[in-house]
């Protein structure tokens, strides 16, 4: 019984390990296959999008361009006025003096204070004004930069994308001279040898000779 048991066993890990062997091989293939999927062409308008949405310095010019409007939305508020309300409550406990019988007693005392506050900016010499329109020549002059950016990787994509044309031109540019070689080569011997075994060719030539022959008699 013992030996049959262990026949059992090992024939189920002998399956098991074959099994395990076909997961191996089966899971680095299709990860393989799925990662990659078939070849996409890039025309030039998805290369120029990819490069807006994706570039580092364009990124940095929009997030310049964001803090100079905030900048600006500051310096506006900054004319509003201003209006701060506080609170404070206290708790003393100790020994005092009786004001009407001239006795120490243990007391408690409570006191709250409120104070309410408020300022504005009648006059100074039109600094604020100068400031939110410094401001908003900063933020303008920072989406000028924006926009510059993005026409500069524009063209520099708009170029290296012409290179690379011009590049596949140059390589296959020989294999296409030789191959239309080759085919006016080829069109040009099967003319030529049509030419040759034709029977009006041939007719056309015997015409020509026998008036040759007419005048030598």
């Amino acid at each position: 019984m013992r030996s049959g048991g262990f026949c059992i066993f090992g024939g189920e890990s002998l399956k098991l390990s074959m099994t395990m062997k076909k997961l191996l091989w089966f899971l680095p293939l299709s990860f393989i296959s799925y990662m990659s999927p078939a070849q996409e062409k890039w025309d030039l308008t998805k290369c120029v999008n990819y490069a807006l949405a994706n570039n580092i310095s364009i990124k940095q010019a929009d997030v310049q361009a964001r803090i100079s409007r905030l900048t600006l939305n500051q310096s506006k508020l900054s004319q509003i006025p201003t209006l701060s309300f506080s609170t404070a409550l206290g708790l003393n406990s100790g020994n005092a003096l009786n004001q009407a019988n001239y006795t120490i007693e243990n007391q408690t005392f409570f006191n709250n204070n409120l104070a309410l506050q408020s300022s504005v900016v009648l006059f100074n010499g039109f600094n604020l004004q100068n400031i939110i329109a410094s401001n908003r020549f900063a933020w303008q002059a920072a989406l000028a930069t924006t926009e510059k950016t993005k026409n500069d990787v524009s063209l520099n994509v708009a170029n290296a994308y012409l290179q690379v044309l011009l590049a596949r031109a140059v390589y296959r540019g020989p294999d296409a001279h030789t191959v239309s070689s080759t085919r006016r080569a080829r069109a040009t011997s099967s003319r030529s040898a049509r030419s040759r075994t034709s029977p009006r060719s041939w007719r056309a030539c015997s015409r020509a000779r026998r008036p040759a022959r007419a005048s030598r008699s």
